[in-house]
């Protein structure tokens, strides 16, 4: 068989965008019909923090989460107040006003195994061996500094090495926003087990007992004493000692770990102007509020947010393959028809972190790279199906282009 299509495979977020927003569709579509306020329809189904851990009817459990916070902080950063305000201001110029809530639960992880390597090449250097490859998501700005604080060194000193499989490390690709949660906990449990091997091989070199020996600011020494070594010292040591015999292992030390899935959520609000003389829709405003757990790095989380928030964004408003109904040509021939998201379609984003460490993982890590997508696209049609009167865009599919809105704008007139 041959086709002239383009292949598919999973997308950012992989499944739960499409299910967060058929989900976020159906509450905004009863809180329509029954008259209930969005919100407050929200609010009566929320898991409580005292519920927490949360077993689910298919036996998944919710470790942590404070949703309804999360609300709060959102529709404060929305200026949602406000809002009725606005949509008449906007009124008076001829357009609609509408705000879209997306309230978002999803898992992160997927795969729970990753592993980590510490080995000392030789002079004052590091080398961080990481399976897990990155493709944009900052593992060298995350996991260096971390390693650096927790062992006392500069990051100088550090190398990140990826995806080498001589390096024989455990572990699966950068996918289902696992890198963070997996490495981190595997990179703790690698640096415990190289100290502890550190400290004994110290207590050799330093002529003391292994309880004697401390390590600090990249040092072992012994406790009440002037008497110290680097770690880099030792690990030439080590490599020495075991060259000749004497121990069975150097300061090069690799760790596995099983990590349990995070929950990340949060709530997005998207707040859109339609000229329903033109069916054009201008994305007024976007405020989010999500919780990723400790976030191990806020500069890579906000840029890793505002990336996906942008994904989503653009799905629901321009991203389409449109092909001919005679022989199946494809029209939209580049990105510039396809459409990709421009700088002038999107606004400065209102976001912040409500932190909820997981209880799952010894650093308290959640993912965070698709929470965006996964929360963007229900918040931006919800907006849509509210701005246009009388229900006639609650029905819309993406992505919602000019020409769709311009007929619900024109059946609602009509009512």
């Amino acid at each position: 068989m041959f086709t002239n299509t383009t292949t598919t495979a999973p997308y950012r977020g992989a499944g739960r965008p499409e299910a967060n927003y058929m989900l976020e569709r159906v509450v905004d579509e009863a809180a329509r019909v029954t008259g209930i306020d969005p919100v407050r329809l929200r609010r009566r189904n929320f898991i409580k923090p005292k519920q927490m851990p949360y077993k689910t009817a298919v036996g998944t459990t919710i470790d942590s989460g404070e949703f309804e916070a999360l609300l709060d902080k959102a529709l404060a950063l929305a200026d949602t107040d406000g809002f009725k305000k606005r949509r008449r201001e906007a009124g008076k110029r001829g357009k609609y006003r509408g705000l879209g809530i997306s309230c978002m639960l999803e898992h992160a992880g997927g795969f729970p195994l990753e592993g980590t390597a510490l080995t000392f090449p030789g002079g004052e250097k590091l080398v961080l061996g990481l399976n897990v490859q990155s493709t944009g998501q900052g593992h060298a700005t995350v996991f260096i500094p971390m390693l650096a604080q927790r062992l006392g060194i500069k990051p100088q000193q550090i190398e990140h090495r990826q995806g080498d499989s001589a390096m024989e490390i455990a572990g699966y690709a950068s996918v289902g926003s696992r890198s963070a949660m997996t490495v981190s906990h595997a990179l703790i449990k690698t640096i415990e087990a190289m100290l502890a091997k550190g400290k004994t091989i110290a207590a050799t070199v330093l002529e003391a007992a292994d309880a004697d020996i401390e390590y600090r600011d990249g040092r072992f020494g012994v406790v009440g004493t002037d008497r110290s070594i680097s770690l880099f010292e030792l690990a030439v040591r080590a490599a020495e000692l075991k060259k000749c015999g004497e121990i069975a292992e150097n300061l090069d030390t690799k760790v596995n770990a099983e990590t349990p899935l995070t929950f990340p959520n949060g709530s997005h609000i998207a707040e859109v102007e339609i000229d329903p003389a033109s069916g054009a829709l201008a994305l007024v405003g976007y405020s989010a509020v999500d919780d990723c757990g400790n976030a191990l790095s806020p500069m890579i989380v906000e840029g890793q947010t505002h990336g996906s928030i942008a994904q989503g964004l653009g799905q629901a408003m321009l991203e389409h393959a449109i092909f001919d109904n005679s022989g199946g040509q494809l029209i939209t021939g580049s990105f510039m028809d396809y459409a990709l998201p421009r700088a002038d379609d999107l606004p400065a984003f209102q976001d912040a972190l409500h932190l909820v460490p997981a209880k799952t993982n010894p650093l308290g890590v959640k993912g965070a790279g698709e929470a965006g997508t996964t929360a963007a696209i229900a918040a931006l049609m919800n907006a849509v199906a509210d701005a246009i009167p009388g229900g006639a865009g609650a029905h819309l599919d993406m992505p919602v282009t000019p020409e769709k809105i311009w007929a619900a704008c024109r059946k609602a007139g009509q009512k």
